[in-house]
C-alpha cells in the first residue's frame, strides 16, 4: 500500500519560513540614532567665506568671526594673535610642507604650523585689500592673489607684487569655480 505525503517542497517551504519568522522576531532591528553636532552659529553671529581640506582630512571654515576647525566631532577655533583678533577669514590653503596659511579681509596673512599661528610679516609691502587666494606652484613658490592690490609672489623669503603698474591686466584677482 503506498501512503501519499503532501509535496515535499511545500514541507520546505513552510519549514523555511516558520524559521525565519522565528529568526526575524528574536533579531534586534536596527535603531535610530542621533548625534547633535556644535556649528558655526555657536560660536557667533557671521557668515562663511571660504572651506578647505587639508591633508589629515580636516575641515576648516573660514567665516567673519575667525577660523574653524571641524574634526568630524565639533569645531575648535583657531587661535588668533590678539593683534588680529576678530579678523574674517577670506582665504585658506595647506602648502606643501604642511604650514597653513590664513588670508584675512584687511589683508593680513597667517602663517599657522598646527601648534601655534602668527602674522606673516616681510620687510617690503604687504597686501592691503582682501586675499581672495593662495596657492602653491611645483617649485613650492607661494602665490596670494587679493582684490584690488593684484598678486603677491613669495618666493626665497621675498614678497613680490605684480600688478596693472608691473604688466598685470587687472589688479582684481577672482577665484570662481
Amino acid at each position: 500500500m503506498k501512503i501519499n505525503y503532501p509535496n515535499h517542497n511545500y514541507l520546505k517551504l513552510t519549514l523555511r519560513l516558520i524559521s525565519l519568522f522565528v529568526f526575524c522576531y528574536t533579531a534586534n532591528a536596527q535603531q535610530p540614532y542621533f548625534r547633535q553636532i556644535a556649528t558655526i552659529d555657536d560660536y557667533g553671529k557671521g557668515k562663511n567665506n571660504c572651506i578647505y581640506q587639508d591633508k589629515q582630512g580636516f575641515i576648516w571654515i573660514g567665516a567673519t568671526t575667525g577660523a574653524y576647525r571641524f574634526d568630524g566631532l565639533g569645531f575648535n577655533a583657531l587661535e588668533i594673535p590678539d593683534s588680529i583678533l576678530n579678523k574674517s577669514v577670506s582665504a585658506i590653503f595647506e602648502d606643501s610642507q604642511s604650514r597653513l596659511w590664513f588670508g584675512l579681509e584687511d589683508g593680513n596673512i597667517l602663517q599657522s604650523d598646527r601648534f601655534q599661528t602668527v602674522v606673516f610679516k616681510m620687510q617690503n609691502e604687504l597686501p592691503t585689500c582682501k586675499i581672495t587666494a593662495i596657492t602653491e606652484d611645483e617649485n613650492g613658490i607661494l602665490w596670494f592673489g587679493t582684490y584690488g592690490g593684484g598678486i603677491f609672489a613669495y618666493p626665497n623669503d621675498n614678497l613680490i607684487k605684480i600688478n596693472s603698474g608691473s604688466g598685470l591686466s587687472d589688479d582684481y584677482i577672482c577665484i570662481t569655480g
